[in-house]
């Protein structure tokens, strides 16, 4: 029955489950859904095992595309979920997901969602063998779990895409350095504070664009690699920070 309310051939990523037309009403539904989520044996990598096999069938070409993003789950009127994050201040009750969606590179279509982590007051839930550690911010999650992406063999070179809130040249350094192909959405105005090192201390610090700090250290943004692009990064001994 499960299955049968996934099958939706005219919306195929449609959220949510259709009710089968051989099924009295949406209690009989909710009923086998709580069933199949309270089975202790379900793990969450098993959970996410069918929608990789379903990335490995559809995925043809050279690369596959993986979209990282984040959201809030919000649960504020569900006092009886205890595992929530409270934020008072913001009036925040709930949880926090993050998401790894396979993208055909071909022609942008999603696929199917092959890791996520949600994080609770107790910790991380996730589909990786290993969570994160308690208290590891978004970005720090990526590249553990860009460098698990070809263990998943599904197929073609991956290619990370980021939106702005992975606008940092430390993590821009970070996932070149790991050998990582990533796409980011950046703000090629934005001001980085430079500081001039000497004899291992900062002689000095003053502010350059981003234009300007890529071309005096010859960063090349934007190397085209197939459907994906690299930032390629040349060390220097100077360092910045956003």
């Amino acid at each position: 029955m499960i299955v049968g309310q996934s099958m939706q051939h005219y919306q195929r990523i449609a959220v949510g489950l259709s009710i089968p037309a051989s099924v009295s009403s949406g209690l009989v539904v909710t009923q086998g859904v709580w069933r199949f989520l309270a089975n202790q044996h379900i793990t969450t990598q098993l959970l996410v095992a069918p929608l990789r096999q379903l990335v490995q069938q559809q995925i043809n070409g050279c690369y596959v595309l993986h979209v990282f993003d984040w959201c809030k789950l919000d649960y504020k009127n569900h006092v009886s979920k205890v595992d929530r994050i409270s934020d008072c201040l913001k009036d925040n009750h709930g949880y926090d997901f993050t998401a790894q969606l396979a993208v055909n590179a071909d022609n942008g279509s999603p696929i199917a969602l092959v890791r996520a982590h949600m994080k609770t007051a107790a910790g991380f839930l996730s589909a990786m063998d290993k969570a994160p550690e308690s208290g590891t911010n978004h970005l720090d999650q990526v590249l553990p779990m860009m460098q698990a992406t070809p263990s998943m063999c599904l197929g073609g070179t991956p290619v990370a895409i980021i939106d702005r809130e992975a606008d940092s040249v430390f993590y821009f350094r970070q996932w070149h350095d790991a050998g990582t192909l990533f796409l980011v959405r950046a703000d090629d105005d934005g001001l980085l504070n430079h500081c001039l090192m000497s004899g291992g201390a900062v002689s000095g610090c003053f502010y350059l664009s981003f234009a300007q700090f890529f071309g005096s250290h010859r960063f090349m943004p934007g190397v085209k690699l197939g459907t994906g692009f690299r930032y390629k990064i040349t060390p220097t001994d100077s360092q910045a920070s956003i």
